[in-house]
């Protein structure tokens, strides 16, 4: 009997006590909640920052980048993407503007040698080039009528314009995209700010469970008030297991006993009732199947008789049309 009052009296030390220590560390709770939210929002940010970098660079593939995207129009990626195949085809036009001048410069080189006045030859009346230089001469010109140094030229011309102007485009778009991607970021924290207004339960037991296992004094005050509390409510329960057993403990026993005792009493008499009960009625059973069977005898009897006069008047009556005729 005592143990649901033992129960009963842990389970209000437990739900009296909390309140108790909310009031008591309310100040370190709301240190602590505050700390919490600012780690909480400075964390949230940084997320934000990371998977949302100023620069527009991609970052769907990254898992921890799930719940941190933002949608932000304007971001620079597609024009650094034309910028990146502006420079690539800036290049190519490079190497083969480069490969012609490397080509125009050897030949020119053999033109000059085999043009020079050491290799003339005499000829008619004076001295003249060799038919050697005439054809490096030959071979630098048409080289020059044929390559499309003009065209590269002015394609390189083309694309080194159109990079500047991508480029002034990019620094227009980034400053613009970045003053967006700060202010979207501002204001997923101001969200999340303002939904931490509100002090919940929940928030307060966790800020009270930090502030006990962060302080030995905060963790032993806990456990003194709980204890304490729970003392207090099984005091009776404790109390009656302590003491001895009083003179109406006693009484109250031997009255059990007597209850006891006159309920097998009882018992017994109400099992040997129904035992002369079911003699009785198994006598009478036997009694009435005798009364059948002698009934039943002088039925049988009976119409046997009938039987045995009706065949006797049946022979008589044959008997008397036999002498008859």
């Amino acid at each position: 009997m005592l143990v649901p009052r033992l129960f009963l009296s842990v389970v209000l030390g437990l739900t009296i006590a909390e309140p108790l220590l909310f009031q008591i560390f309310d100040r370190e709770i709301r240190q602590e909640m505050a700390v919490s939210r600012e780690r909480d929002l400075a964390d949230f940010r940084g997320d934000l920052t990371a998977c949302n970098p100023l620069d527009g660079q991609d970052t769907t593939n990254r898992d921890e980048c799930g719940d941190f995207h933002l949608t932000v129009p304007g971001a620079p990626a597609s024009i650094k993407e034309d910028i990146a195949d502006n420079t690539t085809a800036t290049a190519r036009l490079d190497e083969q503007i480069k490969t012609y001048n490397d080509t125009l410069g050897g030949k020119l080189e053999t033109e000059r040698r085999e043009c020079a006045e050491d290799r003339w030859i005499w000829r008619g009346n004076g001295w003249d080039t060799t038919e050697t230089c005439e054809r490096a001469r030959a071979d630098t010109g048409t080289y020059k009528d044929t390559g499309k140094i003009a065209e590269y030229e002015a394609k390189r011309a083309e694309l080194v314009g159109k990079g500047n102007l991508l480029s002034e485009e990019l620094i227009r778009t980034g400053t613009s995209y970045r003053t967006d991607v700060k202010e979207a970021v501002d204001a997923k924290v101001a969200d999340r700010q303002k939904s931490q207004q509100n002090d919940g339960l929940l928030l307060r037991a966790d800020a009270l469970s930090t502030v006990a296992w962060s302080d030995g004094f905060a963790l032993f005050m806990v456990f003194l008030l709980h204890a304490v509390l729970l003392l207090v409510d099984a005091m009776p329960v404790l109390a009656r297991l302590m003491s001895g057993p009083s003179e109406y403990d006693r009484r109250l026993a031997e009255r059990r006993e007597a209850n006891k005792r006159m309920h097998l009493e009882d018992q017994e008499a109400q099992r040997r009732v129904d035992a002369i009960d079911h003699e009785v009625r198994q006598y009478a059973a036997e009694v009435w199947a005798e009364e059948d069977k002698a009934r039943l005898g002088h039925d049988h009897y009976k119409a046997r008789t009938e039987h045995a006069r009706m065949v006797r008047e049946e022979l008589d009556a044959r008997t008397a049309r036999l002498l008859g005729e």
